[in-house]
């Protein structure tokens, strides 16, 4: 007789090969069909809301893995807020202006065209590029399982986001925080534009490293005589290092530090004044031929008073010897070679000693006519031809190449230079604005802690922002000029007219109106503010535009504040490069305007790299377009790789990786494919009393529960890696290796509307319904799949997984219960070695071929077992161990004789099990006969 058909087999339309690629797009659907962000936030509309502000990525290029990154760790926040009771707000932008979207728009212009291509036009171009972008960027998002105001965006470009932008850069106008000035700063020669420091990366650069002569005048000599009379009539020399010979035309002075002690080498032909501490180190790296001792000490103070002056070796000035504290004893000789126009640290020197600001290079970065030595050269074909002239003058003492960490531009990922020009800035030194900043800083939680200290540094050491941008494609900077003169002006209540004005035509007005004076007409403000005798067509337009990172830093007024009404936002999340960025600019833009800062909390992650820890780029071939692996893989297993990653860190990818976490959802995916095909045929109302299951059923739940809350406990602290390992941990091990493997064989043999196989149903039903809402916010479509098996059985009611709340209100643990059931499973782990031991000898195949005998080492050990074997048949020795016999007793030394390491004095005896398999449960028993045409009195009690 065939017996298949009298067991309970399992049975679900879940299939266990996900086929994700396709499946979800098929979900996804469904999402949109129904509106599901939208019947969620309608839903939870009495729950208090839980508010992520996104931060817009550029709408530019493909989406790489480090963005879909970004926004699954957001979502997987959204979602798990849902879980807990929260309802949730996530509006989705994009950035939509700026250098990267201008140079893929000209990248394929000719010269020529960059330089004729008329202002709106390209600016046309610059928009439709971006919205084009915004489109395929939404469709990846959606894409990958992430909910939120998809149809309504937010975006830089739009008439109503300028217009209220206008307004914060008004606020920080009339505050004084704004200003103009001549100052050196970061300068791309290739993409022709200032950058902030937000905007430079720093990577290994090799530079020519150089030892210079400055000669001392010869008044400046009889002073220093005068001090030291032991010197004869050598020439004297101050020795400067530089690693950026082409900044040597720009030179106005040459810094010491004020408590340093300086001396003279001597060699046969001159003195040569360096730092005293340096001079050993100097003469062994240039092998100068020293010629007797050390003459004189004096320190950099006493130096300056005596008023020295020297000879810049490219130019007839006699510029002063000043001092900084600035200069160290790392590198070089003590005396810092100053070119205030090329230099942060000279700049600020140059203003104590009112020393020119001098920049002899244009925005191409070559040299102008103002330095006739290097006319026409950029800046590093002159390095070679400046050297070549010290050594022909004899002012070059040594050379050689030196390594070190140089800045480059983040998006051209070129060597930028520091170049004195005319910009705009805000100022963080204005009325303590950077107190005030600091103060906010501590005010807000930092995830990961260490990124409080990361911002605070970063805004301690910094005194302004340079805002200015000198492309066409983003937000005008609203001054103006009258005439020739180069003095902008700046008033906060034309911006606001202005703005006024753009909130309903867009800044494409003020390039119109650069072109037709007419339009300024329009400002009452500007005529009143004109001087006497100006006329409109005396006014000059700003051409430079507003850094983008204003753009995005103003989102928290421009969107969340004015059209959301809320502020601040319970939390930003971007990438830790955003302590120098987004979360930077936001700050300063609220604080400055008068607000508290614009989130409570702050959560950075690293960035993707690949096993070797390099980041993920194109020019390494390791770079991974998000798309393609989506129709690799699928979204969900994506999740999970982020999930199991631990976000704080850079995060690691791979291919093994990959693999590997294919094998876990593989995992996950057929252990819920269990329940559900175990499950098919219970109702709700069947459900068996807690108390009234059998002790197996309970320690399981009582299993969840334990990893339930600490499940709970790592979506509140976005500890989402935990989470991860949780799920995979109890569904692996608890569930799969443990219960299931344990409890299959009531579910499949005992009676169908039974004790033993209701009371099993009871606890795997409240375990699929909570494991499928937990594992959602991660396996978003899978969780979705899985809810929609549940619902279709009539165990849940809730249209989506993402409707359901998680009750975390978790009872008390029974531990009692589950003290007795670890005891319990340490003698099943026992037993299977035990068993083990004789599969390898091919003495049997299957456990259920098996007779164990234990002799328990204790009492306490004896009665456990005793109790075990008076227990209903999901709890007895027979299931819990999965063989065909058990017993306890005295067991004498011999073969097949197991001695426990883990339990000291338990003994285990594994034999042939007695009477034959029966053909339904495939249990041994004697009652079988030998031809297997009869059942066991078990399934004989089941079938009748």
């Amino acid at each position: 007789m065939d017996y298949r058909s009298t067991l309970n087999l399992p049975s679900t339309p879940f299939p266990m090969r996900a086929n994700l690629p396709k499946r979800e797009p098929e979900i996804l659907k469904e999402w949109e069909e129904s509106a599901i962000y939208h019947k969620i936030r309608s839903a939870r509309e009495a729950k208090s809301a839980f508010v992520l502000h996104d931060g817009p990525p550029y709408a530019n290029g493909a989406i790489h893995l480090g963005t879909g990154l970004n926004k699954i760790l957001k979502d997987m926040i959204n979602k798990s807020k849902l879980l807990l009771g929260k309802n949730i707000h996530y509006r989705p932008g994009w950035d939509c202006h700026g250098l990267p979207i201008e140079l893929n728009v000209t990248k394929n212009l000719s010269e020529e065209e960059k330089e004729s291509i008329d202002t709106i036009e390209l600016r046309r171009r610059c928009r439709n590029f971006a919205l084009k972008f915004v489109d395929k960027h939404r469709k990846s998002f959606k894409r990958l399982g992430v909910i939120g105001d998809w149809e309504r965006p937010y975006l830089t470009l739009s008439t109503e986001y300028e217009g209220e932008e206008l307004r914060q850069f008004a606020a920080l106008v009339r505050n004084g925080y704004v200003y103009q000035g001549m100052k050196p700063i970061y300068w791309c020669p290739s993409c022709v534009t200032a950058l902030a420091e937000a905007e430079v990366e720093y990577e290994e650069h090799t530079s020519p490293s150089i030892y210079v002569r400055f000669a001392l005048t010869e008044e400046s000599k009889k002073q220093l005589i005068a001090q030291a009379p032991e010197i004869d009539g050598r020439p004297i020399h101050v020795v400067i290092w530089t690693t950026t010979p082409w900044t040597l035309p720009a030179n106005r002075a040459v810094c010491l530090h004020p408590n340093f002690v300086y001396t003279l080498v001597p060699t046969p032909n001159e003195y040569l004044l360096i730092a005293k501490d340096l001079s050993e180190r100097f003469i062994s790296e240039t092998n100068i031929k020293k010629a007797g001792n050390l003459i004189g000490s004096f320190t950099g103070k006493e130096l300056e008073d005596l008023k020295i002056h020297i000879k810049p070796p490219l130019d007839e000035l006699e510029v002063p010897l000043i001092c900084g504290r600035h200069v160290t004893l790392e590198q070089g000789t003590g005396a810092v070679h100053t070119a205030p126009g090329h230099g942060h640290e000279d700049y600020l020197a140059a203003l104590d000693y009112n020393l020119e600001i001098f920049a002899p290079v244009d925005k191409h970065g070559c040299f102008t006519d103002a330095s006739p030595v290097c006319h026409g050269m950029k800046v590093d074909e002159a390095n070679p031809v400046i050297i070549k002239m010290l050594h022909d003058k004899g002012l070059l003492i040594h050379k050689e190449n030196y390594l070190h960490s140089y800045p480059f531009c983040w998006r051209c990922k070129k060597p930028i230079v520091f170049r004195a020009t005319r910009q705009w800035f805000t100022s963080l030194e204005k009325d303590d604005l950077r107190d005030r900043l600091l103060q906010a800083i501590d005010e807000v939680a930092w995830i990961p802690s260490w990124g409080r200290q990361r911002i605070r540094s970063m805004v301690e050491n910094r005194q302004e922002w340079c805002i200015s941008r000198q492309r066409a494609w983003g937000v005008p900077i609203p001054a103006f000029y009258i005439g020739e003169s180069e003095e902008g002006i700046l008033n906060a209540d034309f911006i606001d007219e202005l703005a006024e004005i753009v909130s309903k035509k867009g800044t494409n007005f003020w390039f119109h109106a650069m072109e037709d004076p007419s339009l300024l007409e329009q400002f009452t403000t500007l005529k009143r503010l004109l001087p006497e005798g100006a006329q409109l067509t005396d006014v000059r337009l700003e051409k430079d535009i507003l850094d983008v990172w204003f753009d995005s830093g103003v989102s928290h007024h421009s969107v969340m504040a004015l059209e959301e009404n809320i502020y601040p936002v319970d939390m930003y999340l971007e990438g830790s490069d955003q302590h120098r960025g987004w979360f930077q600019s936001s700050l300063v833009t609220a604080v400055g305007a008068g607000k508290v800062p614009p989130y409570k909390a702050v959560l950075t992650h690293g960035f993707t790299v690949d096993e070797k820890g390099r980041k993920l780029s194109k020019s390494l071939g390791n770079f991974v377009v998000l798309d393609d692996l989506i129709k690799q893989t699928g979204a969900d297993v994506i999740r999970l790789w982020v999930a199991a990653e631990d976000f704080r860190g850079d995060m690691t990818f791979s291919n093994e990786i990959l693999s590997r976490i294919t094998e876990s959802y593989r995992r996950m995916r057929n252990t819920v494919r269990f329940l559900l095909g175990n499950i098919y045929d219970f109702s709700p109302s069947e459900s068996v009393p807690e108390s009234e299951r059998l002790s197996l059923d309970q320690w399981i739940l009582n299993r969840w529960r334990q990893c339930k809350k600490r499940i709970i406990k790592a979506f509140n602290h976005y500890d989402f890696h935990r989470v991860f390992y949780d799920l995979n941990n109890f569904c692996s091990v608890d569930l799969s290796a443990l219960y299931l493997d344990i409890a299959k064989d009531r579910l499949y043999v005992s009676q169908k509307d039974g004790l033993e196989r209701k009371s099993c149903q009871s606890s795997l039903v409240e375990i699929a319904i909570e494991l499928t809402a937990v594992v959602a916010p991660i396996l978003s479509f899978t969780g979705e799949e899985i809810w929609t098996q549940l619902r279709e059985l009539g165990l849940t009611s809730e249209e989506s997984v993402f409707l359901y709340e998680l009750n975390q209100k978790i009872p008390p643990i029974d531990e009692e219960l589950m003290e007795r059931w670890d005891k319990i499973f340490m003698a099943r782990g026992e037993i299977v070695k035990a068993i083990e031991l004789l599969r390898k000898e091919g003495s049997i195949g299957h456990s259920l071929d098996c007779s164990v005998t234990v002799e328990p080492p204790d009492e306490k050990w004896r009665t456990l077992f005793d109790e075990a074997i008076q227990a209903k048949r999901g709890d007895h020795p027979l299931s819990i161990f999965i063989v065909s016999e058990f017993q306890t007793g005295s067991i004498q030394n011999g073969d097949n004789v197991y001695e426990s390491s883990l339990v000291p004095g338990m003994k285990i005896h594994v034999s042939k099990a007695p009477g034959n398999k029966c053909p339904r449960c495939w249990h041994f028993d004697k009652t079988v006969s030998e031809n297997g045409d009869e059942v066991c009195p078990r399934c004989n009690d089941v079938i009748g």
